[in-house]
């Protein structure tokens, strides 16, 4: 019964819409790992594209 209790509230609390599994990284740190994942894979392309990008940016002055 207990273990029952248990498992209902974790699959309530911690499923990840996108996958229907449960994540405990849902419940410790709010973002579900594959999230996070997105998030990680987002910052990187950001950042390759500043990288490429840099040398058009650098010494010019942006009149406003």
């Amino acid at each position: 019964m207990a273990f029952e209790l248990i498992k209902d509230a974790m699959k309530q609390s911690a499923t990840d819409p996108n996958t229907g599994m449960i994540d405990m990284d849902l419940i410790v740190t709010g973002t579900s790992s594959g999230g996070r994942k997105r998030i990680d894979q987002f910052v990187q392309i950001f950042k390759d594209l500043f990288k490429a990008n840099a040398s058009d940016f650098i010494g010019k002055k942006i009149g406003f």
